[in-house]
């Protein structure tokens, strides 16, 4: 199996990375931290349209892709997730999408990754949170073999994620953790396969 992932070169992106972050502080309430229900709120959904109005370096990049952006969400890692500690393990998991996606660092990464593994599809079990957010939960501990990571110290990259992956949080980076993902259109080749990238 080839690396699940690939990471891009985009020579502003801390730049982009901050005002996404302003952004999500000024039009969304990801980080009120009044919200009782913190454990599903992993996965937000961004009006994507709105996104690319307001953050127009993001819209600049993602115009130089060639690729239709279909979808976009935060990811917002905290101290739990369905409330277990949040560690590679518990952490590993199959998207439902089946598209290549981009994972884009925005606060709290210094030192954290993905991580893929090579995990049998028998391991493999639906979930879905409160919010109708599916994915595919790994029921058995491993170890699987390791396929590589994604670095958010170097920059975004792009993942296949029909690949078992886990998210590796340096402690010290802070909390919460906040990456962006990016969606594209099923028919796009930048959707297919990594290599088009």
């Amino acid at each position: 199996m080839t690396v699940p992932c690939k990471q891009i070169f985009v020579p502003n992106y801390q730049q982009i990375a901050n005002n996404v972050y302003d952004y999500i502080v000024q039009k969304t309430n990801i980080l009120d931290s009044s919200d009782a229900d913190t454990e599903t709120l992993f996965w937000n959904w961004l009006t994507m349209e709105d996104v690319l109005i307001n953050v127009p370096l993001l819209a600049k990049w993602v115009e130089t892709t060639g690729a239709t952006p279909r979808n976009m969400a935060i990811l917002c890692v905290r101290e739990t997730l369905l409330g277990q500690p949040v560690t590679e393990s518990s952490s590993l998991h199959v998207d439902v999408d089946k598209s290549i996606r981009v994972l884009w660092p925005i606060r709290n990464c210094k030192g954290s990754s993905t991580h893929f593994y090579d995990v049998p599809r028998e391991y493999l079990e639906y979930r879905e949170t409160a919010r109708g957010v599916g994915w595919l939960y790994v029921t058995q501990p491993g170890p699987f073999k390791f396929l590589g990571k994604g670095d958010y110290d170097l920059g975004p990259f792009v993942f296949d994620p029909n690949v078992a992956h886990g998210i590796h949080v340096e402690p010290d980076a802070g909390i919460p953790r906040l990456t962006l993902t990016i969606g594209f259109d099923a028919d796009s080749d930048k959707s297919k396969t990594i290599d088009a990238w």
